[in-house]
């Protein structure tokens, strides 16, 4: 099962700010259940069908669903999304698969 979460910050987020959300993001790599985890920016692209608008993305992979839902309420997971990502977001999208 794989969680791919998209995230756009505030344009009056500033770039020392966007580094320190994306440590941050890097710790959750330690809750247990995660086997993959990818943390990045967009590669800009000029081709059409490719979407560079976001800030940074985030891809992690799980054995099952029920491990993801445990991730989901997490500590750690919940404190992050509550205290670092929410306030400084404009949008987040999720895909799970």
């Amino acid at each position: 099962m794989t969680h791919l979460v998209i995230c756009w910050l505030d344009e009056a987020i500033k770039e020392d700010e966007i580094e320190m959300v994306i440590d941050e993001t890097r710790k959750l790599s330690s809750i247990p259940g995660v086997q993959d985890f990818s943390v990045g920016k967009p590669v800009q692209s000029d081709r059409a069908v490719v979407d560079d608008s976001f800030t940074f993305a985030i891809a992690m992979r799980f054995r099952s669903q029920k491990e993801m839902e445990s991730y989901l309420t997490h500590d750690l997971h919940v404190g992050y999304v509550n205290e670092i990502l929410k306030p400084r977001a404009s949008k987040i999208t999720v895909y799970d698969f």
